[in-house]
């Protein structure tokens, strides 16, 4: 698990100062700040953001709205373009590139804030599957975002150990002993996991990956001393699966 890394594109220093102080409060990590094409392709290659924050309009022959062209056709996390600019052919050229959310200058930290929240949350609900534009390739997501408390964190699927169903809530147990509680259903989690996660309970959802053990009512999983369990409802179709 880790925090969620960000990307500013924004040649106004200033801004681009107060931002990353801003991002560091609400518990971001700022990968760097570029002022151009150059300078932004350099970061993303080097160290590949989860989110990008892209001002439409830089100094030079290329703007924000090509930094998003190179990531829609290399890479796939979202972009929010900032922007001063409301003129119907700015608008026409940014909407071109599909990007997760508008944030408009003068902005505040509220509307950074949701700028981000509504960034992440529309790019979690299409990256089930991700088909990249320049590849003729379908590859499945190995991570995903959570929201905790006030910030998203990022992990990988494998890192996962099982996920358990507590009410109106779920929990997320990792391979590091981290514990992570998030308002969602197991039903609607599930859709996010990949064919090696198997439910097994009611309440559980184990990664088969990380299975020690089991028997006919039972199942252990490496490094974690509870035992987990096997109901009958789910038992048949855990069995197929396993043996595959």
């Amino acid at each position: 698990m880790r925090k969620v890394k960000v990307l500013i594109v924004e040649d106004e220093s200033v801004i681009s100062m107060t931002m990353s102080d801003v991002l560091v409060d609400f518990g971001y990590e700022v990968t760097g700040i570029a002022v151009s094409f150059d300078e932004a392709i350099e970061l993303i290659q080097e160290n590949e953001p989860d989110l990008a924050i892209l001002d439409v309009q830089l100094k030079g022959t290329k703007t924000g709205i090509d930094i998003a062209k190179y990531i829609l056709n290399n890479y796939h996390f979202p972009y929010i373009f900032l922007t001063s600019f409301s003129d119907r052919k700015t608008l026409s050229s940014a909407f071109e590139v599909e990007p997760s959310a508008f944030l408009n200058k003068p902005y505040t930290n509220e509307g950074l804030y949701a700028a981000i929240e509504i960034a992440i949350s529309s790019f979690e609900k299409e990256k089930k599957i991700i088909s990249f534009r320049n590849k003729r390739t379908i590859k499945y997501a190995d991570d995903v975002f959570v929201k905790q408390s006030t910030n998203y964190v990022r992990f990988e699927f494998s890192e996962i150990l099982f996920v358990k169903s507590e009410n109106v809530n779920i929990e997320i147990f990792l391979t590091d002993g981290t514990k992570l509680k998030i308002r969602d259903t197991l039903t609607n989690f599930s859709k996010k996991l990949p064919f090696e996660f198997q439910r097994t309970h009611l309440r559980f959802i184990v990664n088969s990956k990380r299975i020690q053990s089991f028997d006919t009512s039972s199942i252990i999983m490496k490094n974690y001393d509870d035992v987990l369990p096997l109901s009958k409802k789910y038992k048949n179709a855990f069995l197929l699966t396993i043996n595959k």
